[in-house]
């Protein structure tokens, strides 16, 4: 018994020593794998603002009815610009304990990315409490996404020249693509824009494997 573990012992390090000594191609030593990355600016072409409706009153009906009536108003008022919908909805006791706060968060979903300065204006014409912040974003983002693939895949070629690989890649990966929107905090922009970002896996042969 002992004499035949011996014998696959060694049957199996002679195996394990010919597997080692199989010869490597050219291509897998010189086989190089580089990433690109790039981004591009769209012109932003759609907007929301968030924003916030408080009411106070020694009780939670009158401070959510006055709420109400407010959150009316601001509809009304908006409708020319946009959608108004309602993202939370909260009441809370002050500290005295003798009155009430009911609060909405709101967002203005719009496509007159040209007139936000008229917006912003309406909002605080109607004593909106808070407006947290303006994001805006763009519809159809295909031809930015082309442009920055391309990019993406030059940028991986200059990477890959310093490696010493020359030439056309022989294989090309998209890692996906990623809509960045403009996001601001209390301020204004002329020119909003989103920023398309995308990244590429880029496989390369050294000059000495073609």
């Amino acid at each position: 018994m002992k004499q035949f573990q011996r014998s696959v012992s060694v049957l199996l390090s002679l195996l394990c020593f010919c597997v080692a000594a199989l010869p490597i191609s050219a291509e897998e030593c010189a086989r190089v794998t580089v990433l690109g990355n790039a981004s591009v600016e769209a012109p932003a072409d759609s907007a929301a603002i968030r924003f916030e409706l408080s009411s106070y009153s020694r009780t939670v009906e009158r401070a959510r009815a006055d709420n109400d009536a407010r959150l009316l108003r601001v509809q009304e008022a908006l409708q020319a610009y946009g959608a108004v919908s309602e993202e939370g909805f909260y009441t809370r006791e002050s500290f005295s304990g003798v009155r009430f706060c009911v609060t909405r968060c709101l967002s203005l979903t719009t496509e007159r990315v040209d007139e936000m300065e008229a917006i912003l204006s309406c909002l605080h014409t109607l004593g909106v409490d808070a407006i947290s912040e303006t994001a805006y974003f763009c519809k159809d983002t295909a031809s930015y996404e082309a442009e920055a693939l391309k990019l993406a895949v030059a940028d991986a070629k200059m990477r890959a020249s310093v490696l010493g690989c020359e030439g056309e890649p022989s294989e090309i990966h998209d890692l996906g693509c990623f809509c960045c929107p403009y996001v601001m905090q209390n301020a204004k922009q002329c020119t909003p824009t989103v920023r398309v970002e995308t990244s590429v896996e880029v496989c390369f042969f050294s000059s000495g494997a073609q």
